[in-house]
């Protein structure tokens, strides 16, 4: 690279244009003079104001020295900053200059001019805005049209509004950009300025700002050289600047490539119908929770994405290397390059209509439940397999059974083994190579995918059996030995699955609302004390076994908060009761009618009821037995 610093007279000269490539980001520099870490624009006109005093300043100690510039020091210029130019390219009697930073700082410098020069026109200082013009305008000698007019071709979001600055002319629809506060910003400063010079006195003043301008604002213009890396340069000097996403990088990427392939792709209007209006939209910057990943949503696909087409792990705090790695590999022949993306888009498409299925519906009901036993690492399996059944390569039915065995495969684990989840990269990794590629499945890919689960007894990968199931869910801990949100959420398909078994209830799920209530109460001794074993030794294991059981899934049910307190730890009867008077909710029916919970509701009670209850679960979530 070659850097030099130079004023404005030397960036801006004859018939130079500098154009800011489509894959950069907006204009994004705005004044807010409540919060200085945002405010950009009022440095800059600071700045400008002060040089331009240190100027006045300085000729006024020349004509105290009768002229004499010798004896009074020389003129400290001002540094602005850094541009980073590509090449020139000669384009008829115009050298086109392709920006690769610091488009903001000369986005922001050619909005001042233009605000500069029409206010000096406004106060009757003709000849400072004629020279003042040939800074941000072509010669109107070379007839030229459009954006072509003027020296800078903002990238396409902010055309329009540049445009509209620049002849002078309101933005259709008065719509709101950064480019136009900017310029009206500019030209609000530049009138205070003008209206407390010296009456009588002020051309020395706007002699000042010409030569300020022309003269005493350098910026460093660095210019690449054959071999330079232009697209590491970027990454370079953004890395401390405002933040950039991967997928902020991505699109660099891809627009280079797009363009250096000589593919004939039209990249304005690849930008403007088909990124932009995908990626720039809100949804994709927000950050949300995924596992242990709180990212924005652009970031989480990248990072399943990339995953799904490797086939193998990939760092998480690398995904625009990772990218780039596939994109040299897929998009180094132009007959590649529109096919690549296509691909990226349709799956970038894909993974957010996945936020937004159908209620109620099989699809929706697997990803809220992926929410709750928290497992998002199955994200690029999923992806992969949506991928499929959209192309015909496996049916919407096997895509259906591929996800009720991966649900019941996860809920299965979490319930009898906890920590489970510590191995599931090395699980999603392992499934992606038996049933495929990204592109290509192996004959039978959903029975490929049973099988890799169903094949291990190891504990690190097995997939509990129907007895396990029914074992950890009946016979141990339940209440607080996972979760609140996955207790509660356990008992609610319990209550669902009754709900559907009944005729005398209506379809559809549990109200909101509902909170977990012990039958056998936690506090039980004062109203539901013990009969007496007989001896001490008797009384003591009674205890133990009571102890043993009030956390177990048969002793617990779902109420509604308002009823919750009222229960407390009245005797069984009163409860009873109460939930005859004010309960909806099929657990708590079955509680009522059961014949054998109709005098006492005791240890024996607590068995029983807990693994009825397990057997629905296991009907909800089929073990591996059920898919052989």
């Amino acid at each position: 690279m070659k850097a030099d610093a130079k004023p404005l007279k030397r960036l801006l000269p004859g018939t130079d244009r500098y154009v800011v490539p489509l894959y950069q980001r907006p204009y994004v520099w705005v004044h807010d003079a409540n919060d200085p870490e945002k405010d950009r624009l009022g440095p800059y006109w600071t700045d400008i104001k002060e040089t331009a005093d240190a100027y006045m300043e300085r000729s006024k100690l020349v004509a105290q020295a009768d002229g004499d510039e010798s004896r009074v020091a020389p003129m400290t210029p001002h540094f602005f900053g850094a541009v980073v130019i590509d090449q020139p390219v000669k384009e008829g009697e115009v050298t086109t200059q392709e920006v690769i930073d610091g488009q903001q700082r000369l986005t922001t410098t050619l909005l001042f001019l233009a605000a500069a020069t029409r206010m000096c026109d406004a106060k009757g200082m003709h000849k400072h805005a004629s020279r003042l013009r040939r800074l941000w305008q072509q010669d109107e000698d070379l007839e030229l049209t459009g954006l072509a007019r003027f020296k800078l071709s903002p990238t396409r979001q902010d055309q329009d509004a540049f445009l509209a600055v620049m002849e002078g002319v309101s933005l259709a629809g008065n719509r709101k950009s950064n480019v136009t506060d900017a310029y009206n910003f500019f030209v609000g400063q530049l009138d205070e300025w003008a209206e407390d010079l010296p009456a009588g006195s002020e051309e020395p003043y706007f002699d000042a700002l010409r030569d300020t301008l022309y003269d005493h604002l350098l910026l460093v213009d660095i210019r690449l050289e054959d071999g330079d890396n232009a697209q590491g340069i970027f990454e370079s000097l953004n890395a401390q600047g405002e933040k950039l996403l991967a997928m902020d990088l991505v699109k660099n990427e891809v627009f280079r490539r797009a363009k250096r392939a000589g593919t004939g792709i039209d990249l304005d209007v690849l930008d403007r119908e088909t990124w932009s209006p995908r990626f720039s939209e809100p949804w994709w910057r927000a950050s949300v929770r995924q596992g242990r990943y709180v990212r924005p949503r652009a970031e989480l696909f990248l990072m399943h994405w990339l995953i799904d087409q490797k086939g193998s792990d990939i760092s998480a705090s690398a995904l625009y290397i990772e990218f780039q790695a596939i994109a040299r590999k897929e998009m180094d022949e132009p007959s590649l390059v529109q096919p690549f993306l296509d691909r990226f888009i349709a799956d970038a498409d894909r993974y957010k209509s996945l936020d937004s299925l159908a209620e109620g519906s099989p699809e929706r009901r697997f990803f809220d439940r992926l929410a709750i036993v928290d497992t998002s690492v199955v994200y690029p399996l999923v992806l992969r397999l949506w991928r499929w059944a959209d192309d015909d390569q496996i049916s919407r039915a096997d895509l259906r059974l591929a996800l009720v065995a991966i649900e019941s495969y996860l809920v299965r684990r979490f319930v009898v083994i906890p920590s489970a989840g510590k191995n599931y990269n090395n699980l999603v990794l392992g499934l992606l190579r038996t049933i495929g590629t990204a592109t290509q499945p192996v004959n039978n890919p959903v029975q490929q995918l049973i099988g890799y689960l169903s094949e291990s007894e190891e504990k690190t990968r097995v997939w509990p059996s129907n007895e396990a199931f029914i074992d950890q869910l009946s016979m141990q801990k339940f209440y607080q030995g996972y979760s609140r949100r996955r207790d509660e959420f356990l008992l609610r398909v319990i209550e669902d699955r009754l709900r559907k078994s009944s005729a005398k209830t209506e379809q559809g799920s549990a109200p909101t609302g509902l909170t977990i209530e012990h039958i056998i109460p936690q506090s039980w001794e004062e109203h539901w004390p013990l009969p007496d074993a007989g001896d001490d030794v008797a009384n003591l294991r009674a205890d133990k076994v009571r102890r043993e059981r009030i956390h177990r899934l048969g002793n617990l049910s779902l109420v509604t908060g308002s009823l919750n307190p009222a229960l407390g730890n009245d005797p069984w009867a009163s409860k009873k009761a109460q939930l005859l008077q004010f309960s909806t909710l099929q657990l708590n029916a079955d509680l009522l009618t059961n014949p054998l919970y109709s005098v006492k509701f005791d240890e024996d009670s607590i068995d029983e009821r807990g693994e009825r209850l397990a057997r629905l679960l296991v009907d909800e979530w089929p073990g591996p037995e059920s898919f052989l």
